[in-house]
Formats: structure tokens, C-alpha cells, sequence
């Protein structure tokens, strides 16, 4: 089984590629004699399908509108190349004036073919003629408007891949039509309707009523929206336009539900959102870069986006006090902070060569009765400690105007979800702008960094960068505990 993905085919380059043969490799390099026009249609680059077969499962990928950096949307040599990748796609259905359903974004032909009019306007012969491929390139010239019957037959031929296939309606009244050419060609489960089903109940019902297994979504554009959109009766999964978080994510699953994330937040080349998306427990991926995702997907997976310990619960080995070392000490296998004048415990260790941009840091803290003290991120040198990067504050009774769970100085709180001397987790996650910080798993601050920040005066370096992980010995009548001290890198 051979599968074509896109980039410009180098030949040496191809030997290197793990589980193609000797012999596999001299049918490459014929098939390339052959047809040379293959190294521009998608740039064919042949690899073996079983290097994908024992990839772990994970959130299904849905190009928008197919590979549509790579190939001319919503055509079937692009929908062919992406399912060949064990890509989803999602396409747009608009209806002819003679009653055909095809497949094009727009109201008009104008943009993706070499004719002009809307497509309600023009009969299905008419816009067979078209030309849908030679806007994008002269290799695909000659590439027709397809119609959804011809999709969803594209569909039926890969039947044994797990993809998703997301249909934008894009025109009313198509409902019931559309499930029935998915019924025709047996791929109703691979079928997620969005489009007009999102926002319209009475759609997601025609839809039902067509068809009770039919999968159907309803938005959330925010997190205000999250609890309608999760109670709709009609709709089976949540199509998200934020990066939900996991409590969102567990309530749907635990509902048997899925969910789905598009818009902004997915669609550009944003690996930090892509990974923060997986984290939650996201289900699918509606992106313009779906082999970059893929790329992703494929590191997290390698390890790029393990747990890494900074502490090993024996010594300070990997950290650096600076000065007024004498405030911190390993003691039964924690850092205890305290006991003398303000003073900053700094991660300069090999992990991500001590310098943290998206990342997730767990810790577990206990504070002494009256005690202050922090964890800092995107932090830089001691004399700017205070003031450079974020601070999660520890602070259960200190009197302090911020107490555990707070974004110190940006989001302070007036009570502590925990109390003196119990050990709590604290879960630190920065992806992009975006800051989350969980107490003992609830999260506290979900903080996204606005465009030029305004800050208290001394206090303008209190942004998002890159950095240290630290501690804080607050004072002489402080104590503070830490352990379990791990890290996870996100891509950028």
C-alpha cells in the first residue's frame, strides 16, 4: 500500500526514509521517470503506509478544504492526496440551479475556477466545464468542481481510515440529501455536519430527523457558550472556537460526547495551541496546516512533550540560589525555602537548556502557617526577579494581597482553595498568551496576555517571553516546601 504526500521529491533524500526498500526505491524512482508531472502534482513524495500503522491514536486531523496550501480546494486529486496521508478534509456544499449539490467555498465560481456567476445561477453541465485547478497551478490544470455524490464516493475508497470528514452546508435545505449519498456510500460515521448546523438548531434537527446516528455540532464561539451548546439535544459533538480545558473536556466525554475545535485559535501553523487543545483531550483538528499538526502530533508523541523532572529529591543539583544560599536546603526529599532575607532558587539545569517558553510545569507545595512565598516562570536574572515574568503566589494566611491560586500583580485572589500545611499541586500552563494555573486540579486563572499589557508602575516587565523557573525564600518567618518538581516543553 503505497501513500502520497506532499513536498519536492529528492531522491537521495528518499533513500534515507526508514522502511522504504532497495527494491521499494527503484519503483519510486521509475514511477518517477514515468511521469515527471507527478513531482509537481502535490510534489509526490511516496512513502510506505506502514510507516503510519502503529501511530497511537489521538485527535483526528481535518484539512480545511484539503491540503489547500499544497493543492486547489475542494477538489478530488487534493481530498485524494489527504486521505491517502490518513488526513480528513472538510468541504463546502453549495446547490446548482438545476438542483445538483457540489462542492466549492464561495457563492460564486469566480475565485476557484475560470468562470464567473453563482453557483445557484448556473446548471451542473455548466459548471462541469469550468476549469478548478488551473488558478492554483498549471499542473492541475484541467481539475473539475466535484459534486458531493463524487466526494463522498472518494470517501467510500478509503473506508478503512480512521478520518474525519467535517461537511460545511454551506446552502439551506440540503440536509436530508446529503445524508442520503452518505448512506449510499456507506459513510455516514465518518460524516461530522458543521457549517449552518452550528449555529442553527432547526439544521442539527432536519439533520436528525434524516438520520439519528448523523453526527451533528453546536459552537461554543466562548466558554459562556460552552454549557448551551454542551446541552443541545440535537447536536453530538461541541464545536469549539476557544481551547477549551479539561473539565470541558471530561463533562463532554463523560456525556459520550466528542468535540471539535476550528477558527483562529487551530487554523494558522500555532503548535502551543494545537498542544494545549491535545492536552485537554480534544477529539478532532480543523486546521489550514494539517501536515505541520501532524508534525506535532508525531513530536508529543516522541517524547517532545514528556514530563521532565527538574529535582531529584536528593540535592540542589541543576539549581542556583544566587545569593543567600543558607535559604534553601533538601530536607526528606523536598526544598525547603525560608528561614532568611528575600531570596530567588533559579532551574538552571540541562532540561530545555534552563530557557522555558510554552510549557506546563507541575509542582507540589506546602506552606507553613503565615508563610509567603512564589513560583516564577518566564523569569530572567535576580536583580530583575520580581518584576521579570509571572509569579504563581503561595500565600494560604501571609496576609498578602494575593493568595494561592493568584497570577500575582494580573489576577490577584482573596481567599486560598488550600490551607497551611497540606501538601497541594500546583499546575502551571503558558502556551502562546494564554496562562492557566490549576490548584489540587481546578484551575484558578485561565489568563490570556492582551497586546500591550497595562501594568502597575515597576511593573511593565510583568509579560510573557521566555525564561527561568524559580522559587521564592519570601522572609525570616517564612517557610515554604517544594518537590515534585516536573516539567513538560511544548512546541512553539
Amino acid at each position: 500500500m503505497w501513500i502520497v504526500g506532499t513536498g519536492f521529491v529528492d531522491l537521495v533524500e528518499l533513500e534515507r526514509v526508514p522502511n522504504i526498500s532497495r527494491g521499494d526505491f527503484g519503483r519510486i524512482r521509475t514511477m518517477t521517470m514515468i511521469c515527471k508531472p507527478c513531482l509537481v502534482v502535490l510534489c509526490l513524495l511516496v512513502v510506505r503506509a506502514d510507516i503510519f500503522a502503529d501511530e497511537p491514536t489521538g485527535p483526528l486531523i481535518v484539512a480545511h478544504r484539503g491540503l489547500l496550501l499544497h493543492a486547489p480546494e475542494n477538489t478530488l486529486a487534493n481530498f485524494r492526496a489527504g486521505l491517502e496521508l490518513r488526513l480528513g478534509f472538510e468541504f463546502d456544499v453549495e446547490k446548482t440551479k438545476d438542483g445538483h449539490l457540489v462542492c466549492i467555498h464561495d457563492s460564486t465560481v469566480d475565485r476557484t475556477t475560470n468562470g464567473t456567476g453563482k453557483v445557484t445561477e448556473l446548471t451542473l453541465e455548466a459548471i462541469r466545464r469550468l476549469d478548478a485547478g488551473s488558478w492554483f497551478g498549471p499542473e492541475f490544470a484541467g481539475e473539475k468542481v466535484p459534486t458531493v455524490d463524487e466526494v463522498l464516493k472518494l470517501v467510500a475508497e478509503y473506508g478503512g481510515h480512521d478520518v474525519l470528514i467535517a461537511v460545511d452546508l454551506k446552502t439551506d435545505g440540503v440536509e436530508q440529501d446529503v445524508v442520503r449519498l452518505a448512506e449510499k456510500h456507506e459513510v455516514l460515521d465518518k460524516l461530522l455536519f458543521i457549517g449552518r448546523t452550528i449555529s442553527e438548531p432547526t439544521v442539527r434537527g432536519r439533520i436528525k430527523m434524516a438520520a439519528t446516528k448523523a453526527q451533528t455540532a453546536a459552537v461554543a464561539n466562548n466558554s459562556d457558550e460552552f454549557l448551551r451548546a454542551f446541552a443541545d439535544d440535537y447536536a453530538t459533538w461541541v464545536y469549539f472556537r476557544f481551547l477549551p480545558t479539561r473539565e470541558q473536556m471530561d463533562a463532554i466525554h463523560t456525556a459520550n460526547k466528542r468535540a471539535f475545535i476550528a477558527g483562529a485559535t487551530v487554523s494558522g501553523n500555532v503548535p502551543g495551541n494545537w498542544s494545549q487543545a491535545v492536552e485537554a483531550g480534544i477529539d478532532g483538528i480543523l486546521t489550514d496546516y494539517p501536515l505541520e499538526l501532524r508534525t506535532t502530533l508525531r513530536q508529543l508523541r516522541a517524547g517532545d512533550g514528556q514530563w521532565q523532572s527538574l529535582f531529584d529529591g536528593k540535592s540542589l543539583e541543576g539549581w542556583n540560589a544566587e545569593d543567600h544560599s543558607e535559604c534553601f536546603k533538601v530536607q526528606d526529599g523536598v526544598i525547603v525555602a525560608g528561614g532568611g532575607p528575600l531570596a530567588r532558587l533559579s532551574y538552571v539545569g540541562p532540561v530545555n537548556k534552563h530557557d522555558f517558553k510554552n510549557c506546563e510545569l507541575k509542582i507540589e507545595v506546602m506552606a507553613k502557617p503565615g508563610s509567603n512565598g512564589g513560583v516564577f516562570f518566564h523569569t530572567g536574572p535576580q536583580s530583575k526577579f520580581l518584576k521579570k515574568g509571572y509569579e504563581a503566589q503561595v500565600c494560604n494566611s501571609c496576609g498578602s494581597k494575593g493568595q494561592t491560586g493568584s497570577l500575582f500583580v494580573v489576577e490577584d485572589h482573596d481567599t486560598s482553595p488550600v490551607k497551611d500545611d497540606e501538601w497541594f499541586e500546583y499546575h502551571i500552563l503558558v502556551s502562546g498568551k494564554r496562562i492557566v494555573i490549576k490548584v489540587n486540579g481546578r484551575t484558578t486563572v485561565d489568563y490570556t496576555e492582551p497586546v500591550n499589557p497595562k501594568r502597575p508602575e515597576s511593573w511593565e516587565d510583568r509579560v510573557l517571553s521566555h525564561g527561568l523557573i524559580a522559587l521564592q525564600a519570601h522572609d525570616p518567618d517564612s517557610t515554604v516546601l517544594y518537590r515534585k518538581i516536573r516539567v513538560k516543553v511544548l512546541p512553539e
